[in-house]
């Protein structure tokens, strides 16, 4: 059985490379390591807006994405990046949240977009960035 923070950590490395190879980092972002003893996002890529927060799941339950999105926004707030938080439960694809708060004018409001739609998303985004 793998543990938890095994199954986290490969998560991290899989979505790390799942960005590079759509193209959407230049180089393979890293993994944030200090994040076990000081908490915060999981990877900071250089080259765009977003913090990634990542979740490697086996079953999702009531309240989940609340939960991450709320941390999710705490961490990258301190950044000044924009939240995303990347989930794939298992035998699944990529799915993400993004906020939609300028677009609804509500605060604290989130999007669960496929990972193939993100990408459209994001290349929008980190045009320009930096």
């Amino acid at each position: 059985m793998v543990s938890p923070q095994a199954k986290g950590a490969q998560g991290e490395r899989e979505f790390a490379l799942w960005l590079f190879r759509h193209g959407l980092t230049q180089k393979l972002a890293k993994r944030n390591l200090e994040q076990r003893r000081v908490g915060g996002i999981d990877i900071i890529p250089e080259d765009h807006p977003f913090a990634y927060e990542i979740k490697r799941v086996q079953n999702i339950t009531t309240g989940t994405f609340d939960k991450w999105w709320i941390k999710a926004q705490a961490d990258a707030r301190k950044l000044n990046r924009e939240p995303v938080v990347a989930y794939r439960t298992n035998r699944s694809d990529w799915f993400c949240i993004v906020s939609v708060e300028k677009l609804l004018g509500v605060p604290g409001s989130y999007a669960i977009i496929k990972g193939v739609t993100f990408i459209k998303f994001a290349q929008k985004r980190i045009i320009g960035y930096g």
